[in-house]
């Protein structure tokens, strides 16, 4: 059911987001390993994102479980910087490979906005701090970082977000929806950038991951969590 996009990302959202880029990494698994040629041909990129995001999902589910009988289910502030918490946590114990350590960086970013944010909540202004904080996290934990991959597409995706931001009255989801489309265009243009990409014919491996995480954002917007379309689409 599409409902009227949020103004802000709540605990609710978060997790829609989180359910649905599983399902969408899922889904995309075997495209992404197979553009898996850099910086070796192990064609696992697709495999380790999505055993990344289960992890996140999974660590989620128990701290929910946990709450049971409490507040659980509340979409304020605190609701927001738990859930956003738990991703980050079970990314991080659970990352697999290079692709599933910089998607907990992603993931660890978006716990640390949260945390830093006066409503606990993610907002059109926060959202490019966000996906800035993204980037300088997934930098510093890449011993050699390179252009035309993952890097190159998730500044794109800041740097399409804080142009957005910057205009007046700009929606949580225009900036999410301009994240999306730089990164889309990043991507393509990844294959002219390296010249194993180039070689092959394809585009980044973990940069297509970015996207499919980045579209099931914009989708989570579109549509009421909990139901039935939450986590089918990307």
């Amino acid at each position: 059911m599409t409902v009227r996009t949020p103004d802000t990302l709540t605990g609710d959202y978060l997790d829609a987001w989180a359910t649905a880029s599983l399902a969408g990494l899922r889904r995309h698994r075997a495209e992404i390993n197979r553009l898996n040629v850099f910086p070796i041909p192990d064609s696992d990129t697709g495999t380790n994102m999505a055993a990344t995001m289960e992890s996140a999902v999974t660590r989620l589910r128990e701290v929910q479980g946990e709450a049971q009988g409490e507040a659980q289910g509340e979409t304020g502030a605190h609701a927001a910087v738990e859930v956003a918490a738990a991703l980050a946590a079970g990314a991080v114990a659970g990352a697999r490979g290079n692709s599933g350590m910089v998607l907990s960086q992603i993931l660890r970013a978006v716990a640390d906005t949260a945390a830093l944010s006066a409503t606990g909540e993610l907002s059109a202004r926060t959202v490019p701090v966000m996906l800035a904080r993204a980037g300088e996290l997934v930098l510093d934990a890449l011993s050699d970082p390179v252009e035309g991959t993952i890097v190159t597409v998730l500044r794109a995706a800041a740097e399409g977000a804080r142009d957005a931001g910057a205009a007046d009255r700009a929606s949580l989801s225009d900036v999410v929806t301009a994240a999306r489309d730089a990164a889309v265009a990043a991507l393509a243009q990844t294959t002219g950038q390296l010249a194993a990409l180039s070689d092959a014919g394809v585009v980044d491996a973990g940069g297509r991951g970015l996207v499919v995480i980045l579209q099931s954002l914009v989708d989570a917007l579109e549509t009421e969590p909990g139901s039935a379309d939450s986590a089918d689409s990307a």
